[in-house]
């Protein structure tokens, strides 16, 4: 690059760029202006200068902002003091460059800490420099600026109360590193509190659990209280304090409401009035409705969205809206305790309620006891809203002809039939039927009916019903295997036993290949038994149950029909030698596909 730079102009605009390039350009290295142009771009570029300029107080100060550069300076600036002294007031790092009876001044020592703070972990004699860590002054002149350094400090400082309390007022993080006594005392942990309100979060765990402390702690900082105990957290009576000192804080008001919507009561009244923030609010906690203005009351937005959060909020709405038949119904939608809230009138109202059912089954709950005794009218609900049969009278949960309604609507409703109606066959179809995951619900007898499981599997076409069939049945070898015949999916239901077993799964992938997918043997075994298994036999037999193939014939060869992705997934379990044979079966068939090995 040196012959394409010719004067002195030329060499000092390519420093500027890059600082290094001094190294390429000896003559100029004793240049000030180029020198000084350079350390300035590259620090590092300060060990190609003459010794004259790296002696020189302007270039050294420019190439002191990357301490480490210093190591070039020369000897004589070294034993400057004067001159070392300002340098180590720009970065306090220069102190590890200065001549080594320089290091042992407490002016130097001082000045370092003051402009780098982490420099207490060097003032010892391990580093060649005043032993200062000890030093009430200097160490100050550190934890001041930044907390975390006292950790370097003597052990006598960190369990000197009177220097800690001084401490903590000006750098809470010093608490951290203070000795636990200093930590367990109320004093010392306020005033850092005062400065900082994390600063519970280095205080013993005595004072983070002794509510008159934290109660006191609050008042000083929101902060506090994310330290506090985990109980004191969820405490009202500290939760409502902290609000009482921070009404404006957005946030914190959302925070408090979420666990006591009284605390709605101490926000600013800005935030009260913002219609914004009211919403947000009830998204929270509905019940906080109560302690908003009477204008929110009767805004019928503000209160569905207090409803849709907790139905009783109801109770707070304005006379007008809880007289609103179609203000009900919408509030009803959202949550049907709502009804619990509503003018008696709807209470009694037939017609209203049946409305109402048909937007929520919970409703019948919050219906009077007349409605609750009347057949016509639960049979007419329960065919509405199966489940509403939680809320109907005892009688009727046994009422097998009310009963086979709701389950026929809600397979569900079958949690809430009497013990014997679950123990009758046709309901407990009926349900199922409507909802596999009813079995749950069915008396145990037909959990443990062999010939009641499979049937209502086949009767189904899918392998739930074995979900909740008896643990018996899922550890029975023969039974799994049939199940496995009428639903390769059944095979998850089955015991870890089972699924780990290599000979049973053998026998399940014989039937359908696809059982290795829910066995528990790994990739490696798979493969194995892949290969045991007749592919030829796979294709005309079994093939057809997973929907991989059109099956036109009895004979020992299928036509594929589709879903090349599916069998290519297949047999990449197989061995090379079995996909070839699938792949030679198939160019046997009428409408042969190309598969890719």
């Amino acid at each position: 690059m040196k012959k394409n730079i010719e004067g002195r102009k030329a060499v000092l605009e390519a420093v500027k760029k890059d600082g290094r390039e001094l190294e390429n350009f000896p003559e100029f290295q004793n240049d000030t202006d180029i020198v000084l142009a350079a350390v300035t771009e590259y620090p590092y570029s300060l060990e190609f200068a003459s010794n004259a300029l790296k002696n020189d107080e302007a270039i050294i100060s420019k190439a002191a902002r990357m301490p480490h550069s210093l190591k070039y300076m020369g000897e004589q600036i070294k034993t400057n003091y004067e001159i070392m002294l300002r340098l180590i007031r720009k970065n306090g790092h220069a102190i590890f460059y200065v001549a080594p009876e320089f290091k042992k001044t407490y002016a130097v020592a001082y000045a370092a800490v003051c402009q780098d703070p982490i420099m207490l972990m060097y003032l010892d004699d391990s580093y060649g420099c005043l032993n200062a860590k000890g030093d009430r002054d200097i160490v100050m002149a550190a934890v001041s600026q930044r907390g975390y350094v006292f950790e370097y400090a003597s052990n006598d400082l960190k369990k000197d109360r009177e220097f800690v309390m001084a401490a903590v007022s000006k750098n809470y993080e010093v608490l951290k590193y203070a000795r636990y006594k200093l930590q367990d005392d109320p004093e010392i942990v306020l005033a850092a509190i005062k400065e900082n309100g994390k600063a519970l979060a280095y205080a013993s765990e005595e004072l983070r659990n002794d509510k008159k402390f934290v109660l006191e702690a609050v008042k000083y900082s929101r902060d506090t209280l994310a330290y506090a105990s985990k109980e004191l957290k969820k405490d009202k009576e500290v939760i409502l304090t902290v609000m009482k000192h921070n009404p404006n804080d957005r946030d914190l008001v959302l925070a408090a409401v979420k666990e006591d919507g009284s605390a709605l009561e101490y926000a600013s009244e800005a935030l009260r009035g913002d219609r914004a923030f009211i919403f947000e609010v009830l998204k929270l906690n509905g019940l906080a409705l109560e302690y908003t203005s009477d204008d929110f009351k009767k805004d019928r937005d503000i209160v569905l969205a207090a409803v849709s959060q907790n139905g009783n909020a109801l109770e707070y709405a304005s006379y007008e809206l809880r007289g609103n038949r179609e203000f009900i119904l919408a509030a009803v939608k959202e949550d049907g305790c709502a009804l619990a809230s509503a003018s008696d009138d709807f209470k009694k109202d037939r017609a209203f309620i049946l409305e109402a059912l048909k937007l929520n089954s919970f409703v019948l709950k919050y219906t009077s006891d007349d409605f609750k005794n009347d057949r016509a009218f639960v049979l007419e609900a329960v065919s509405q809203r199966g489940c509403a049969l939680r809320y109907a009278s005892e009688q009727f949960k046994n009422d097998r002809e009310l009963v086979l309604v709701a389950v026929k609507r809600n397979g569900w409703a079958l949690r809430y039939a009497s013990d014997d109606l679950k123990k009758d066959r046709d309901i407990v179809l009926a349900a199922v039927k409507e909802d596999d995951d009813a079995l749950e619900y069915a008396s145990d007898e037909f959990k443990k009916d062999r010939e009641f499981v499979l049937a209502l599997a086949a009767v189904k076409g899918n392998a739930f019903a074995f979900r909740y069939a008896s643990d018996d049945f899922k550890n029975d070898r023969e039974f799994m295997l049939i199940a496995v015949s009428q639903n390769v999916v059944a095979l998850e239901y089955a015991s870890e036993e089972l699924r780990s077993n290599r000979e049973f799964v053998l026998e399940a992938m014989k039937i359908n290949p696809k059982a290795s997918k829910y066995s528990l043997l790994d990739k490696g075994e798979i493969k194995e038994l892949l290969q045991k298994v007749s592919i030829k036999a796979y294709i005309s037999k079994e093939a057809h149950k997973m929907s991989l193939f059109d099956t036109t014939s009895q004979r020992d060869h299928s036509v594929i029909d589709q879903n090349e992705a599916t069998l290519s997934n297949i047999m990449s379990f197989l061995s090379v030698p079995e996909a070839v044979k699938v792949k030679m079966t198939c160019k046997e068939t009428n409408n042969a596909m190309q598969f890719k090995f």
